[in-house]
């Protein structure tokens, strides 16, 4: 039986991992910086892409929760559903947050 969605899956977790290192090392290198604007936008735009990929890669393994599983599986449900709920709440607190103004 192929694999195609939790493989899938697994490469969508890969880079989903590579994105959240490469925000929060910005994050180390920007701490100190005058240039707030380069600061959050190089933290947040890898944040928000890592998000929806999160919620694809949890779609992915929904489709593939017939398949074998092996630790393609196990790692990519680590990885991404941490990262979804983490990217939800943040949407849920920002228009929380929002609706305080007005």
């Amino acid at each position: 039986m192929e694999q195609i969605n939790i493989s899938k899956a697994f490469k969508l977790s890969l880079v989903n991992l590579s994105l959240f290192i490469v925000s929060f090392t910005s994050a180390l290198v920007f701490e100190d910086s005058s240039r707030f604007s380069l600061a959050y936008f190089l933290l947040g735009l890898p944040l928000i892409i890592a998000g929806f990929l999160a919620l694809i890669g949890l779609y992915r393994l929904y489709k593939g929760r017939h398949e074998v599983k092996n630790y393609k599986f196990l790692v990519s449900l680590l990885i991404h559903f941490p990262l979804a709920l983490l990217w939800l709440y943040a949407w849920i607190v920002t228009f929380k947050d929002f609706s305080r103004l007005f």
